[in-house]
């Protein structure tokens, strides 16, 4: 379905009651997190959530009047379809043009000690909430700035220009510490830039605030190919063993475990479950999910299931869950 086609469809949903509305509107959210315009989606909806706020609540959202918006949404649509077609010159081009556009406004800089955050999922926001608590005024920017750094770091990365990708990625991290990908392609840069000490320490630092299946396993298959340069074996076999926790044995990971087995020798033994622990921690990476993370999403869960709102509660307790596997 295609942007204009999800934005009509939500649009038709909306019942008038704001209160109703409010919560439709977070749930279209998370429904459409996979779909590929997902940043952009989430910039309309949490526009018309704030419209339907009352007056008395809007500071506390920290949202923006839609007419303070830069536009940058179409500059995020438009690059999007030039690298569906191929043209990645072109679409650099438009992701200059919108990151140009953001940082030459004063609209989205601190004022009066108030941040701003491009912050897309609720956890994201309940991480920084538990980190600085609520006494820390913060502004959401209700368009798709992390989006633009990172199309224009992948595209730096494809072409091998790694310390810029990672320049980049420094800035869409400083407006969103808790995203789940950011961290990840700023690790990939990493290694590809020969930084392998860095590239294990980024990756370690992100177990701290993963909060999604796919950021775990992402984590530790790169973890098993850093150990595998390193040819520690055993370490390596252990963080593609827990990358298969968090996600389907796919055929990548399959070869990797295969090619561990084949080059640590005929006398090497997979590990068993109760020694991951052990290795992992000789080893300076987890063995599981950080439990302040799963802590985080169960408050939460029980905060909105004892407010009434079953949807946000849902919300949280499926990303709890997710996570204790």
């Amino acid at each position: 379905m295609s942007y204009e086609d999800v934005i009509k469809k939500i649009k038709s949903g909306l019942s008038g009651d704001d209160e109703a509305d409010i919560r439709y509107l977070k749930e279209c959210i998370e429904q459409y997190s996979d779909h590929e315009e997902c940043e952009r989606i989430a910039g309309v909806c949490g526009q018309m959530i704030y419209e339907r706020l009352p007056d008395s609540l809007k500071e506390e959202f920290s949202a923006l009047n839609g007419s303070l918006r830069l536009g940058l949404d179409e500059y995020s649509s438009k690059a999007a379809k030039l690298l569906e077609t191929g043209d990645k010159d072109s679409a650099e081009k438009v992701l200059k043009e919108g990151i140009a556009l953001f940082e030459g406004s004063d609209i989205y800089l601190e004022k009066d000690g108030v941040r701003f955050y491009d912050f897309r999922k609720p956890m994201e926001e309940a991480l920084f909430r538990e980190e600085f608590g609520f006494e820390e005024r913060i502004k959401l920017i209700p368009e798709p700035v992390v989006g633009l750094y990172r199309m224009y770091a992948g595209l730096l990365y494809e072409k091998g220009e790694h310390e810029k990708a990672l320049e980049v990625l420094d800035k869409a991290l400083k407006l969103n510490p808790y995203h789940q990908k950011t961290p990840v392609e700023y690790a990939d840069n990493l290694r590809e830039a020969g930084r392998l000490e860095d590239f294990k320490k980024r990756l370690c630092e992100t177990f701290e605030y993963a909060y999604e299946p796919e950021t775990l396993a992402a984590c530790y298959s790169r973890l098993g190919w850093y150990f595998s340069e390193k040819e520690n074996w055993e370490a390596a076999a252990v963080c593609e063993l827990l990358a298969g926790r968090y996600q389907e044995d796919s055929e990548v990971m399959s070869g990797e475990k295969d090619y561990i087995i084949e080059k640590a020798g005929s006398g090497f033994e997979i590990p068993k479950s109760e020694d991951f622990e052990r290795i992992a921690l000789a080893n300076g990476f987890p063995s599981e999910p950080d439990m302040y993370v799963i802590a985080i999403a169960n408050t939460a869960a029980k905060e909105f299931e004892e407010a009434g709102n079953e949807a946000a509660a849902k919300y949280f307790y499926e990303i709890a869950e997710g996570l204790q596997g």
